[in-house]
């Protein structure tokens, strides 16, 4: 078992999250952001991520250390688990989100935006949305997995056609 393949690993799969300039953010557009990613449950969307996450990582990680034994991995994942589970309520995770969404939406978007999610259709969106993304990663993964055959076949016609034409 190596520890620094582990954190290795963690902090390649970090990495992948592109970090976010400087910007500022007027007090109205900050208190409206607010307003919408309290609306819309933003830290418990990225919660219902952490076990779909955690589960692919248990893989990555138990590939890169096929000896841990399963009590050891149930630790390792438990702690990154709550890594995210503890990130997500800092100030910094928050002020990351007002950033993205203040780049995409102006002051009078985010007010019509919170004026939808005070209205009945907004609130059953908002309730009905963690539904749909993970109905939407179950059908993913299912529609991945079925394609698989062909593109294994595709490579594979591929490969034969490449080996056929080198020297």
């Amino acid at each position: 078992m190596s520890i620094f393949r582990i954190l290795f690993v963690i902090a390649l799969v970090s990495m992948s999250i592109p970090a976010h300039a400087q910007e500022t953010i007027s007090a109205e557009k900050r208190a409206l952001l607010k307003e919408m990613l309290d609306a819309t449950s933003a830290a418990a969307t990225f919660e219902s991520f952490l076990k779909p996450m955690a589960v692919q990582l248990r893989k990555v990680i138990k590939e890169a250390n096929p000896n841990l034994t399963e009590e050891q991995m149930s630790f390792i994942e438990s702690d990154v688990v709550s890594v995210y589970r503890e990130s997500l309520k800092t100030e910094s995770f928050n002020e990351s989100l007002y950033k993205i969404y203040a780049k995409h939406f102006s002051v009078d978007e985010l007010r019509e935006i919170n004026a939808f999610y005070k209205s009945p259709a907004g609130q059953k969106s908002n309730k009905v949305m963690p539904l749909i993304a993970e109905d939407s990663m179950t059908f993913g993964q299912k529609w991945s997995q079925s394609l698989v055959p062909t593109i294994q076949k595709r490579i594979t016609e591929r490969m034969a056609q490449f080996n056929k034409t080198s020297p």
